[in-house]
């Protein structure tokens, strides 16, 4: 608990950003009602130095209550996963301005359950993409991530038209927001005067635009073409 306790002080200081991979195991998820036996306001007076140690006395609390109560979550913080979060904790993270990246690939490959995406898209999370490195997951390609983020939202019951739309924001300006690099002179994930000049050109077989971006988003994996980042053609 003790570096939890002194490395996001450390870490602002310094004017830097916090990232954590948080909720992507299973026993990180909250134990419903001995959370609410055990009272958020006891844990000073429990002497439990990790998660596991206040688990072990009783308190049911999620891992994302956990850290929070650390002063850990913020808006210059990121969390990786988020799989195992009910609605306190996606209400904990919204009210934080913590994004989340989301690794579907990576939970699949581990064997874990895939995020909650309809619901972190319903209620208004923050949201990027991720691949978890080529440790967990078979390829540095985040659209493969998108495509199965769009089937897990479908099968989730996310039935809203603007699903392309917000997975393929969710892919650029969602982490961008995320690294806190969405604002300010260095600004990109978006196109507009004054960001950097970061492009990725797609070879994909539809011309309409609608029809383009779903097939981009449900589809995408493998058809980058070309990336400039800064102006310059690494590609």
């Amino acid at each position: 608990m003790q570096p939890l306790l002194e490395l996001p002080d450390i870490v602002r200081e310094e004017g830097l950003r916090l990232h954590i991979h948080l909720a992507e195991a299973h026993m990180e998820r909250e134990r419903g009602a001995v959370s609410r036996a055990g009272g958020e306001e006891a844990w000073p007076t429990l002497g439990a130095d990790s998660f596991r140690a206040l688990r072990s006395k009783g308190i049911g609390v999620s891992s994302t209550q956990f850290v929070d109560h650390l002063g850990v979550l913020g808006p210059d913080c990121h969390i990786a996963h988020g799989v195992y979060v009910n609605a306190d904790d996606r209400a904990l993270l919204r009210a934080r301005g913590t994004s989340v990246a989301l690794c579907p690939r990576s939970n699949e490959i581990i064997g874990l359950d895939m995020p909650p995406i309809a619901d972190y898209l319903r209620e208004g999370n923050q949201i990027a993409v991720g691949t978890d490195s080529l440790s967990s997951s078979p390829s540095l390609d985040p659209l493969a991530d998108v495509s199965l983020l769009y089937r897990v939202a479908r099968q989730q019951g996310y039935d809203a038209p603007d699903l392309h739309q917000r997975l393929f924001s969710a892919v650029t300006l969602g982490g961008a927001t995320a690294l806190g690099l969405h604002v300010g002179k260095k600004r990109l994930g978006q196109l507009g005067v004054g960001a950097l000049a970061d492009l990725s050109f797609f070879d994909i077989a539809a011309r309409e635009p609608d029809d383009a971006l779903a097939e981009l988003v449900e589809a995408g994996a493998g058809s980058c073409a070309r990336t400039i980042v800064s102006g310059s053609d690494r590609r």
